[in-house]
């Protein structure tokens, strides 16, 4: 008697969940191995988030985000203007960083690139010709530079080195 063969299973995409789990985090690892903290992540959210915004196209960097509830028109300007205060607040902050990183030729190029193209610590010290190790050392400063512009790391402002005061 032959063998009978299982079924064929299709190929099934993933779900964006487990896809997600799927995808690696260099920010994530550094976050687990103890390098940064939980506000390195989030201040890496906003810069992700600011660069992104400023990235965009003009017709989508200004859209509405109230605009789907027409019910409250009052409660809807309001959040607009709300939205329009923190965009502003976070576009500062960037910029303020941007110039800080600059000035202190802290490698703002290899920051982002592992903060925004979420490329690996190992592959950008590849390509920028650095040792390893010293990749994720920049970017725990650079978050850490951030933090201090935010207000959110007041104490380090002395081991920053005269980084400017946040905006306010």
């Amino acid at each position: 008697m032959p063998k009978k063969r299982p079924p064929k299973v299709e190929n099934v995409a993933p779900t964006p969940e487990t896809a997600r789990k799927l995808t690696f985090d260099p920010l994530l690892a550094l976050y687990r191995a103890g390098t940064i903290s939980g506000t390195h992540l989030h201040c890496a959210d906003e810069i992700a988030t600011a660069f992104t915004l400023l990235t965009l196209p003009v017709s989508l960097r200004l859209s509405n985000p109230g605009s789907e509830v027409r019910s409250d028109p009052i409660g809807t300007e309001a959040r607009w203007a709300e939205t329009l205060e923190k965009r502003g607040k976070l576009f500062d902050r960037y910029k303020t960083w941007r110039q800080a990183m600059k000035s202190k030729r802290r490698g703002i190029s290899i920051a982002l690139a592992i903060i925004i193209d979420r490329r690996s610590c190992r592959s950008v010290s590849r390509q920028f010709k650095i040792r390893d190790g010293i990749a994720g050392q920049i970017v725990r400063d650079a978050l850490n530079i951030y933090a201090v512009i935010a207000g959110y790391l007041a104490e380090r402002k002395a081991a920053c080195g005269g980084i400017p005061a946040p905006p306010e």
